[in-house]
C-alpha cells in the first residue's frame, strides 16, 4: 500500500500563493544582442514638446519693454523741453550775463553760477564743465521769433533744434551718438522783450562729471 505524499509547506505570514512562472528568455537579433528601437529614443529620453507661445510672449514682452521705453523717453524729452535743460540770461535770468566767446571753456557749473566771464575761462586741454559752441541769432518761424516770451513752448523747442544742429557743427559728430550734451541759453524776458535774439549754445558734459579736451572737432 504506497504512502500519501507529505503536505504541503506554506510560508508563514500571507497568503499563500504559488510561485511565479520564470520569465521568457530575450528575444534574439543580430549577433545574439536585443533588437533595437529603431533608431527612436525610447520615451525617458523625448524631449517635451515646444510650447507655441514661447516665442510670441518673447517677442510681445520686447514690445512692452519698447513701447514703455518709449514713453520714458518722450517723458524725459517732454522735461527737458519745459526748460529744464534752458537758461536765460539777463538782469533778471538765470545768468545775468555771458561773455565768453565761442570755443571758450569754463570751468564753472552754469546751473550753480550768476554769470560766466572771461574770469571763468581755463584752457580747453584741461579739466573744465562746459565750452561754448555757438552764439547766433535765433532762426525760426516769424511766430517763434515774435513770441511773447522766450519760455513759450515752441520759442524752447525751436532754439533747443537750433542748439542741437549748432552743437553737431561744432563736435562734428550727431548729437545721439554723441557722449556730450548741449545747454541752450536763451535772453531773459526783458532782454526779449526789447528785440534780443541771440541763442548761446554750450557743450556741457553728459555721463561724467567734466570735460577733458577741446569738444570742438572731437567727434565724441
Amino acid at each position: 500500500m504506497s504512502q500519501p505524499p507529505p503536505p504541503e509547506v506554506r510560508p508563514e505570514g500571507g497568503p499563500w500563493a504559488p510561485p511565479s512562472p520564470a520569465p521568457p528568455p530575450p528575444a534574439q537579433g543580430w549577433g545574439g544582442q536585443p533588437p533595437s528601437w529603431g533608431g527612436q529614443p525610447p520615451s525617458w529620453q523625448v524631449p517635451p514638446p515646444r510650447k507655441r507661445w514661447v516665442l510670441p510672449v518673447v517677442l510681445g514682452s520686447v514690445a512692452l519693454v519698447l513701447v514703455l521705453g518709449g514713453l520714458a523717453v518722450v517723458a524725459i524729452v517732454a522735461l527737458f523741453s519745459g526748460g529744464d535743460y534752458v537758461r536765460t540770461v539777463g538782469p533778471q535770468g538765470d545768468l545775468t550775463e555771458v561773455t565768453l566767446a565761442v570755443g571758450d571753456c569754463a570751468d564753472v557749473d552754469p546751473f550753480e553760477v550768476t554769470r560766466l566771464d572771461e574770469a571763468t575761462v581755463v584752457p580747453c586741454t584741461g579739466r573744465h564743465l562746459l565750452e561754448v559752441a555757438a552764439r547766433e541769432p535765433l532762426v525760426g518761424p516769424t511766430g517763434v521769433l515774435q513770441a511773447r516770451s522766450p519760455l513759450d513752448g515752441p520759442v524752447l523747442d525751436v532754439s533747443e533744434r537750433f542748439c542741437i544742429a549748432q552743437f553737431e557743427a561744432y563736435v562734428d559728430v550727431a548729437y545721439m551718438d554723441s557722449d556730450l550734451d548741449v545747454l541752450t541759453l536763451l535772453p531773459d524776458e526783458g532782454r526779449w522783450a526789447a528785440g534780443e535774439r541771440e541763442v548761446i549754445c554750450l557743450v556741457v558734459p553728459w555721463w561724467d562729471d567734466d570735460l577733458f579736451g577741446p569738444a570742438r572737432g572731437s567727434q565724441r
